[in-house]
């Protein structure tokens, strides 16, 4: 499995990666420092990840136009899109869930509250996987 998490914030990157690895360490992590970052990684044939994880603050641009632009790119809509958010409102989840978001992670800066959360997903995204 091969995990793209676009964020700006490198102690969130550590810590989601370092989850990761409890997780599973044979999944393979790509980190994008903004949207723009990750718009320069997957126009590559190279990278094609199984799902991507978007902080909503991101610099430039929010989590709403990164996911939209991402569902309504050809390529890439069917990928699994996970929100990474400290705060949503009921609002927001309706718009997101919307444009085709798998999941909503609530941010924690705690390793012992991301892991099971974060692992709640993967086991889920790895059964999408076996049924397609």
């Amino acid at each position: 499995m091969e995990i793209l998490y676009i964020e700006d914030d490198i102690d969130d990157i550590e810590l989601f990666q370092e989850a990761l690895s409890h997780i599973d360490p044979t999944i393979s992590f790509i980190s994008a420092s903004s949207f723009s970052d990750a718009l320069t990684k997957l126009a590559g044939k190279l990278l094609k990840p199984d799902a991507i994880f978007v902080d909503y603050h991101l610099p430039g641009v929010d989590g709403y136009e990164c996911v939209r632009d991402l569902k309504n790119d050809e390529r890439l809509n069917l990928i699994p899109i996970i929100l990474i958010s400290t705060t949503i409102t009921s609002k927001q989840v309706d718009d997101f869930n919307r444009l085709g978001v798998y999941y909503f992670l609530s941010k924690t800066a705690l390793l012992s509250d991301l892991t099971p959360a974060l692992s709640v997903i993967i086991d889920s995204l790895c059964k999408k996987q076996e049924k397609e």
